[in-house]
């Protein structure tokens, strides 16, 4: 993927940017579906962000990611309801 250049949809590139977000959206579905332990939401969001996510971050769905694969989250860092990536 190119860093901050447009893809258009045209762009051979494009199907596999749309896949990535295809995958946020099921991943952001399944994190607001049901109450989920602690555990569990920081499993959903390294899937997402394809990074650890600390143990002391803590985030309360929803939750809405359209990409999120360059989103980073540090230490300590509490998101309360309604977090768009």
């Amino acid at each position: 993927m190119r860093e901050g250049k447009l893809i258009r949809t045209e762009d051979p590139e494009y199907s596999a940017v749309s896949s990535l977000i295809n995958e946020a959206f099921e991943i952001a579905a399944k994190l607001n579906s049901g109450c989920r332990s602690h555990a569990a939401i920081r499993f959903l969001l390294e899937k997402l962000f394809c990074k650890e996510v600390d143990y002391s971050t803590k985030i309360n769905p929803p939750f809405y990611a359209d990409f999120g694969k360059f989103t980073m989250l540090g230490k300590n860092v509490i998101v309360n309801f309604g977090y768009t990536s």
